[in-house]
């Protein structure tokens, strides 16, 4: 395009019947003539004669000194009433009020960059304010200064670092967070820790101790679960159709559920079981230590009341209290069977083959104490029953209440 300088006209518009009068018209008219060879009367304020003028000049009016301006040729721009444009396609530039300015395009929705009248930017790549811009991210930082951060339609979004794997911060498309460290929701994020609350509130998840509620240290807290699955808990309620302590079946193992305790053993099987219907407990073998048996059929071939001497035994023998287990033979001189002495059991109680009281040893006590009484026993009583009353051995000779008592022996 060949730019010339601006020309200046030397019309000057009349403004009143008296500058008219006062002026030379002789003059005036040839220089209207002059200017106004090419003219043609419009109501816009400025006019486009096109290349077929002398230098497809713009003919502008200035309202301020009332001379008319002729602007150098503006090349290959074109103007509409609505519309300031240039190239096509890819080169092509336009500005339109109420649509806004656009490069690239000839629709401004298809334009690579375009600004609308609401200050709506559209640009496929460049740089704005120091952030870069491309067709599939928004990026500014840099990773020595540690300000990185970009946001990509592919990945997601990250900051710290270039790469979105070594990002100290990111979100993934997919809803994936990962933070090195901070707050979210009140929950306070570490490489190792994940808490929230402060004493007695506090819940911690950490991949060195474990779950802990209720304590800021893990080992001062009333619940906790350590890394391996040990669980400390100071008040426990468990709610579950079926409790155990292995889920396999072939190992020993502790199973609660709505039928009761079992316990079962890899080789022998079911060891105890606990019913919670009421019915009687069952147990392989072991030892109670201490409990209250109501109601209940006690079958054994060895029942003792103590783990240690002397104690008071129950067999088939009978019920016995024994005092050792030293035994022996007596000599011929005194009993030639082969009975035995020392067996150490100082009665029996119950064996079909003796008496149903059997002293079987002699001691520094009686054989059988009776209570001292004052008076016959006031009954119910029956023949046989005995008692020692006042100092003597008396017998119910007659049953009733209290029946005849009468004294045993010569005594009177």
């Amino acid at each position: 395009m060949i730019t010339l300088p601006a020309k200046q006209s030397a019309f000057v518009r009349i403004k009143s019947l008296e500058d008219l009068l006062s002026r030379d018209i002789n003059d005036y008219f040839s220089r209207v003539d002059r200017d106004l060879q090419n003219l043609f009367l419009y109501n816009q304020p400025s006019y486009w004669f096109g290349s077929s003028g002398s230098n497809g000049e713009i003919l502008e009016y200035d309202e301020n000194t009332g001379s008319v301006v002729f602007v150098p040729d503006i090349g290959a721009w074109n103007i509409s009433a609505d519309r300031l444009w240039a190239g096509a396609t890819a080169t092509y530039m336009a500005l339109q009020p109420g649509t806004g300015i656009w490069l690239g395009d000839e629709a401004f929705l298809s334009a690579p960059f375009s600004v609308d009248p609401a200050g709506v930017l559209t640009a496929h790549s460049g740089e704005v304010g120091g952030w870069t811009i491309s067709t599939t991210k928004l990026y500014g930082g840099t990773d020595l200064d540690n300000d990185y951060i970009e946001l990509n339609v592919d990945q997601g979004i990250h900051m710290g670092a270039e790469e979105f794997d070594d990002a100290e911060f990111s979100v993934s498309k997919e809803g994936v967070l990962k933070a090195v460290s901070g707050t979210i929701g009140g929950w306070s994020l570490g490489t190792s820790l994940l808490y929230a609350g402060s004493g007695g509130t506090k819940i911690g998840l950490d991949t060195t101790d474990g779950i802990w509620f209720g304590a800021d240290n893990p080992g001062a807290a009333p619940f906790h679960v350590d890394r391996a699955g040990n669980l400390r808990a100071t008040l426990t309620e468990l709610t579950a159709p079926l409790i155990q302590t292995n889920a396999s079946p072939g190992t020993d193992r502790v199973v609660i559920n709505s039928a009761g305790i079992r316990g079962y053993d890899s080789s022998l099987g079911t060891t105890f079981i606990l019913p919670t219907d009421g019915s009687a407990p069952t147990f392989a073998s072991g030892v109670i230590q201490s409990a209250t048996i109501i109601d209940t059929t006690i079958v054994s071939n060895d029942f003792k009341t103590s783990s240690e001497l002397p104690w008071i035994e129950m067999t088939d023998s009978g019920v016995a209290y024994r005092e050792t287990l030293s035994v022996g033979l007596y000599n011929t001189f005194q009993y030639g069977d082969g009975t035995k002495y020392g067996v150490g059991v100082s009665a029996y109680y119950g064996n079909s083959g003796k008496p149903i009281l059997s002293v079987e040893a002699e001691r520094t006590y009686a054989d059988i104490h009776l209570y001292a009484r004052d008076s016959n026993p006031e009954g119910p009583n029956t023949v046989g029953d005995l008692a020692c009353v006042n100092g003597k051995l008396v017998m119910c000779t007659s049953g009733g209440e209290p029946g005849t008592w009468t004294i045993v022996g010569t005594q009177s």
